[in-house]
């Protein structure tokens, strides 16, 4: 049996207590561990009372005040200001020292991140890209898919009375409508005049649109009945701004005007919306009315030119 196993073979308690009140808590486990293992020592080599009696001399020796701090040392809070200060003294030196070297680093670094902030913010424009319109989800533009002789297309002009017939034929579909931006019809660009005026203006951004598309994209209007805007012929519907510069300090409703000088047709202002955010596929600043046009006789029921864009509201959990 180890003498430590004994009631007998331990240190002196009174010395273990001593110790404990005098050496610092995070260094007291480590202290006895140590005295402890010499205690043991000592009883097989000299036995157990000259290991008892110089166990005590070894505590009685740390008594002394150099043995322990009761606290650890408190040093000064680092100079942060200082520090930094010095850092860039010496960056500051190694640039100047080096000058060639320092504009190449600097020059690139800074490139680099002009480029990445560049990337970043036409990748956040291309990406709120029609995000304004409430029913955003629910909207799609009909494509079309073709094959040819081995050679696949797409496209997205589709004839007049298309429209009509999606709106007939599915009833997953809330909403129907399209327009027509050829140029060959009126689109595009014209000279447009008031009726009380002489001169003419050359614009562009004249679209013709059908009251279902107005509906369907939800069209922020300023005046006018939204419902119904484009359901009278020879109607048009323009932006706030060409509103402003046509007539300013005025109300636009009912006014007239003229495109082309062909005053045997005059288109009356029957709404004024908000222009077109530039994050808009459609941009345009005369909407003028579908309902009773005919580009050419029969063509609303001509399934062999292709000249509207068509858009789609789905109804919602389609």
């Amino acid at each position: 049996m180890r003498n430590q196993d004994l009631p007998d073979s331990q240190p002196p308690r009174w010395a273990d207590k001593l110790l404990a009140w005098r050496c610092p808590d995070y260094l007291l486990e480590e202290v006895l561990g140590d005295l402890h293992e010499l205690f043991e020592e000592r009883v097989a080599e000299v036995g157990l009372t000259s290991a008892r009696r110089q166990y005590a001399l070894d505590v009685l020796g740390f008594m002394q005040p150099f043995a322990f701090r009761r606290k650890p040392r408190e040093y000064p809070p680092p100079n942060y200001s200082a520090m930094l200060r010095s850092y860039l003294t010496i960056a500051w030196r190694n640039l100047a020292k080096q000058k060639v070297y320092s504009a190449i680093k600097v020059g690139g670094f800074a490139a680099g991140i002009t480029a990445c902030l560049l990337i970043g913010l036409y990748i956040r424009q291309e990406l709120s890209y029609d995000q304004h319109y409430a029913n955003r989800g629910r909207i799609f533009r009909i494509l079309e898919s073709s094959s040819f002789r081995g050679e696949t297309g797409q496209g997205v002009h589709f004839p007049a009375p298309f429209a009509n017939v999606l709106q007939a034929e599915y009833p997953d579909l809330e909403k129907v409508g399209h327009y027509n931006a050829g140029e060959l019809f009126g689109a595009g660009s014209n000279e447009v005049r008031r009726t009380d005026q002489l001169e003419s203006t050359h614009e562009e951004g004249f679209v013709y649109v059908s009251q279902g598309l107005v509906d369907i994209l939800g069209l922020p209007f300023i005046r006018g009945n939204a419902q119904r805007a484009l359901t009278q012929p020879n109607s048009v519907v323009i932006t706030q701004r060409k509103a402003e510069k046509y007539f300013p300090h005025q109300d636009p409703m009912g006014k007239l005007f003229i495109l082309n000088n062909d005053e045997q047709r005059q288109y009356k202002v029957a709404g004024v919306i908000e222009d077109f955010p530039a994050t808009s596929h459609l941009q345009c600043d005369f909407l003028l009315a579908l309902a009773g046009k005919e580009f050419y006789p029969g063509e609303q029921t001509d399934w062999r030119s292709s000249n509207y864009l068509t858009y789609v509201l789905v109804r919602p959990g389609t």
